[in-house]
């Protein structure tokens, strides 16, 4: 099942939001707090000191949120889920991998976030994919992985903008 989503960031651009993301440790422990995970295993590793054309990000988050019954019996109660991902600030595009515990050999999920600069900042795009192979309920389970991320992806475009625009309001304010 594929997946395609866009959000628009406003005062940013691409370059000043991956540096953000990447490197702004008050923004990691504000972002994964309202999101309601636990980052338990956390590697970045860079090219390029000052100016970095890519980035590998290894992560393991917990979310607070018990998985629904069905998913949970496939889990086998194992609530950890590893993400890896390659930035290409040249190419303009960042893969990510998403792994889910105990059944990840079964599931393909992850996807490429691309960006495009416009006046005001820039459009994020994400297509993505998980494909399950499990009689019976393959659709259910991939209808309901990208529906969660459907959902994070919002939630962390709502904050980042907030995050984004308070930033902004406070430069403002001081430099007045």
């Amino acid at each position: 099942m594929d997946q395609h989503l866009a959000h628009r960031f406003r005062g940013i651009s691409a370059k000043a939001f991956w540096e953000l993301f990447f490197f702004d440790e008050a923004y990691a422990e504000a972002i994964h707090a309202h999101l309601e995970v636990e980052v338990v295993e956390l590697s970045i590793q860079c090219e390029g000191v000052e100016d970095p054309s890519g980035c590998e990000r290894q992560m393991a988050i917990k979310p607070a949120q018990q998985a629904p019954g069905f998913l949970s019996k496939l889990l086998s109660g194992a609530s950890v889920i590893r993400e890896h991902s390659h930035l290409d600030m040249q190419a303009g595009k960042m893969t990510t991998q998403i792994t889910l515990p105990t059944i990840g050999k079964r599931v393909d999920y992850g996807g490429t976030y691309t960006w495009r600069d416009t006046a005001d900042g820039f459009v994020r795009s994400w297509d993505g994919h998980c494909t399950a192979r499990f009689p019976l309920i393959a659709g259910k389970l991939e209808r309901f992985l990208l529906g969660e991320l459907d959902k994070s992806l919002a939630k962390a475009h709502t904050f980042t903008q907030r995050w984004i625009d308070e930033r902004q309001s406070r430069a403002v304010a001081v430099g007045r």
